[in-house]
């Protein structure tokens, strides 16, 4: 008999060569560690003449360990191998599990399956993984590979083709059990521990985002995207009242959206819908608020910036209205029970009189009306300050264009109210100011 069959051959029941133990099965026999084995040193059946299973809950290899060890490491299978020499085509696989089927499997299948089960009285120590998995990466200068602690693969074949089967995903996350209530009161999906959170780092620097990847192992950062995680709980939060996002000069802008429309009906790059019920007090749809802790000179601050840049020359005929802002207010169907109503209310308040004059030659007011540009001249002679439409002048009415006082020179008026006081706004229809 050959040297590299003995050890095939070695029965269990012959006087066990071991290493450092008296009992057990250790292969290979002592004295052949160094021959080359053109066999399985353990196997059971073939891919022609496989072992059948025929009583559930039988399994072909089992084992069963107890552990009454208070210190150091226990394991009820080790296995380890040992690269000795380069390769640099083919696969490493230390343990590979392959299911093959061509019929139905079972209504719960896993193709490994891992159960931790403390009982009653049982509990972990420290920290208690179902499943752990560690890249430990080269001690040096990493020149070549890619490396993961673990991979996610869906392989659809050729004629894969989706009809009424259930969903297909590389995740599915589940909570079973009696006390199922208390993962969801107390449990969290994911924690991160042994990341610093820094500057276009994995971690953003207020721990918002999370970089990742879409372009590959070629060049990982051809398309980089960074994963959210809203500080609300049912909602979207960047930053919190303690832990503000940090803009730098090389991030200035804590939301970005880019959009591209070229269709027909009305497009928003943002949509909002809210409700607010019967018994609401104070709130609306959007609140802004900017807080100045220092102004370096010469800057301008603004709570909110809102441009409408029409870049191409508008030659189509049809153009309807472009606006930078519009505003609109839909009157409640029924007002009897009071209130005021204001397309547009602003507001001016300061913490303390007289805080905002250091230089009396600094003007201040409710509305500022700026032009600028190289087509400044043109909104000089075609613009106007404001434009009124959409309205029916009348005796009374909020465009009057029959002033009844014969001492007023104004062609019309517009009716306004100051401290709860009507007044009317003259206008003349001619730019030397008569009526």
């Amino acid at each position: 008999m050959a040297e590299t069959d003995r050890a095939i051959t070695y029965m269990p029941h012959r006087t066990p060569k071991g290493y450092t133990h008296s009992s057990g099965l250790s292969f290979p026999i002592r004295g052949m560690e160094e021959q080359t084995f053109l066999l399985p040193l353990l196997k059971m059946g073939t891919d022609t003449t496989k072992i059948h299973i025929k009583t559930t809950d039988i399994p072909l290899f089992q084992i069963q360990s107890t552990s009454a060890l208070t210190a150091g490491t226990t394991r009820s299978v080790y296995v380890k191998q040992t690269q000795t020499a380069t390769q640099d085509s083919g696969y490493s696989r230390m343990v590979e599990l392959t299911y093959a089927s061509e019929y139905a499997s079972g209504g719960d299948g896993a193709v490994l399956r891992v159960n931790c089960d403390y009982g009653s009285t049982g509990y972990a120590h420290g920290i208690m993984c179902v499943t752990s998995t560690e890249a430990k990466l080269p001690n040096g200068s990493m020149t070549r590979g890619a490396y993961y602690a673990l991979e996610l693969r869906v392989n659809a074949q050729t004629t894969s083709t989706w009809n009424s089967a259930g969903p297909v995903g590389f995740i599915r996350v589940r909570s079973t059990g009696a006390g199922v209530a208390e993962i969801n009161e107390s449990a969290y999906f994911m924690i991160f521990r042994g990341h610093t959170a820094a500057a276009d780092a994995m971690v953003s620097l207020t721990s918002q985002t999370v970089k990742c990847s879409f372009s590959g192992e070629a060049d990982p950062t051809t398309t980089v995207r960074y994963a959210l995680f809203s500080q609300m709980q049912d909602g979207l939060g960047l930053g919190n009242t303690t832990t503000h996002m940090v803009l730098t000069d090389a991030a200035t802008r804590a939301v970005d959206i880019y959009t591209d429309y070229s269709g027909t009906g009305p497009s928003w790059a943002i949509n909002i819908d809210s409700t607010m019920g019967t018994t609401g007090v104070r709130g609306g749809v959007m609140y802004s608020c900017l807080t100045v802790d220092a102004v370096v000179p010469g800057s301008y601050i603004m709570n909110t910036f809102i441009k409408a840049d029409y870049a191409s020359v508008l030659t189509t005929a049809g153009f309807g209205m472009g606006a930078g802002l519009m505003v609109e207010l839909v009157n409640p169907t029924d007002g009897s029970g009071g209130g005021e109503f204001h397309v547009l209310a602003l507001e001016w308040t300061g913490a303390t009189a007289d805080t905002m004059h250091g230089n009396a030659g600094i003007p201040s007011s409710f509305i500022k009306f700026e032009g600028y540009g190289t087509a400044e001249a043109d909104i000089d002679d075609h613009g106007y300050l404001f434009y009124v439409s959409g309205l029916n002048a009348g005796d009374g009415h909020l465009v009057d264009t029959t002033p009844n006082n014969a001492d007023f020179a104004a062609d019309a008026v517009l009716k306004v109210n100051i401290l709860g006081t009507e007044y009317w706004l003259g206008l003349c229809d001619n730019k030397a100011g008569t009526a």
